[in-house]
This record gives structure tokens, C-alpha cells and sequence, in this order.
């Protein structure tokens, strides 16, 4: 969400705890003064069904589920429907030692339309501790703020997702040639996805976000 909107956006509830909300809600006698907290996606009614919520919007397009050797182990309807550190849903040969274990989705190939499986255990296909953001889609909260005031001093961290524990950044590098910024941060992080938000704070202060590549 660009600048722009947000300096516009109106928050008349912001100031409130969600438990002020719910006294609020009973006070009132609300319709969902006794709604459950929604799990997940709020406007996705049943919970673990996002799936099922994309199906009925986006056209199946199946493709191959492959290990990183090529060899071919089932079939998915979208690359849309997977993401990086969930389980595979593929039955492995456990008695193979080479395939024994649990297995997750670890990348995807959209040229050859596969969804590619790595062994939980395989450190490399899931931890990283350099992401890279697209430039195209990063917004400061304020507008003094730029790469040019950024100062790396300790007290700049990120987060990918909004319960992962804050990561210190401990650099940052520009490749304006491809529009793209590189942050190496002081631990590594599981399950980092393309189309995730990264996160830039100073302390507790959100300095800006983009979309990782």
C-alpha cells in the first residue's frame, strides 16, 4: 500500500486493546460481542480451508511434484496451492533411507510449472539469512526516512512473518541494476517464501516493508 493511501487511512478504533474491544462489544450487545478470535484469513470462514478458498477463484493449472534429483513423485493442481516448509502431502518410501523422513516443499519452478520437495532435514532448502526485497514494492512509513538514512547499528531488525522472533539486519546491499535490495541478518530464518512481506523496524518502530523475490 503506497504512501499516498496510507497517510489517508482513518483508524478511529486503533487506540484500543482487543480485550477494551470486547468490553465494548458486550456493553453494547453486539451481534459478535461473543465471535471467536478468526484463525488465519478472517474472510475465509473455515479454518484450514484456504485452499478450497482459492480454488473457486483461481483456475487449476497441475503440474509435476519433484524432488531436486527430477525424479517425479505426484502431482498438484498450482503452484498457488503450496508454499515454502508445508508438508508435502506426497508418502514417501520410508523404508529408503534416502527418502525416509518428512518432507516439504521447499521451491518452485514456475517455468516447468513443479513443485519441488526437500526432506525437512535438508538445512540448505530451508534456512536463509540473506533476503532479498523488491525494490518496486517498498514503502517507508516516513517519508525522511530513506537506504540513504539507514543506519545499521544494531537496532534495525525484520520479520517475515508476525510471529517470528525480530532478526537483527546486519547489512544491507543495493543492486538498483536489477531493483532489488539484499538483507543479511544475524540469523538464519526457516520457510522464507517469494510474496512475503519483509518487515524493517528500529526497535519497536516500523520503518518501511517490501515484498521478497
Amino acid at each position: 500500500m503506497p504512501n499516498r493511501v496510507l497517510s489517508k487511512i482513518l483508524m478511529p478504533i486503533g487506540h484500543y486493546t482487543k480485550p477494551q474491544i470486547r468490553e465494548i462489544a458486550q456493553e453494547y450487545d453486539l451481534v459478535t460481542k461473543d465471535k471467536p478470535d478468526s484463525q488465519g484469513l478472517c474472510f475465509v470462514s473455515q479454518v484450514g480451508k484456504f485452499k478450497d478458498f482459492l480454488n473457486e477463484y483461481i483456475t487449476p493449472n497441475p503440474g509435476d511434484i519433484v524432488t531436486k534429483d527430477g525424479k517425479v513423485w505426484g502431482r498438484h493442481q498450482g503452484l498457488w496451492s503450496a508454499t515454502i516448509g508445508q508438508k508435502s502431502g506426497i508418502s514417501m518410501p520410508q523404508g529408503d533411507p534416502k527418502y525416509k523422513g518428512v518432507w516439504l516443499v521447499s521451491d518452485k519452478n514456475v517455468e516447468r510449472n513443479q513443485l519441488i520437495i526437500s526432506r525437512k532435514d535438508d538445512h540448505d532448502a530451508f534456512y536463509r539469512d540473506t533476503i532479498e526485497v523488491d525494490l518496486n514494492t517498498w514503502y517507508w512509513m516516513d517519508k525522511h526516512t530513506s537506504w540513504s538514512t539507514l543506519n545499521v547499528d544494531g537496532s534495525i531488525n525484520c520479520q517475515v512473518r508476525s510471529l517470528q522472533v525480530p532478526n537483527i539486519v546486519k547489512k544491507f546491499e543495493m543492486d538498483i541494476q536489477n531493483s532489488k535490495c539484499s538483507f543479511k541478518i544475524n540469523e538464519e530464518i526457516f520457510g522464507v517464501a517469494a510474496g512475503q512481506t519483509l518487515a524493517l523496524y528500529r526497535n519497536d518502530m516500523l520503518l518501511g516493508s517490501g515484498v521478497i523475490c
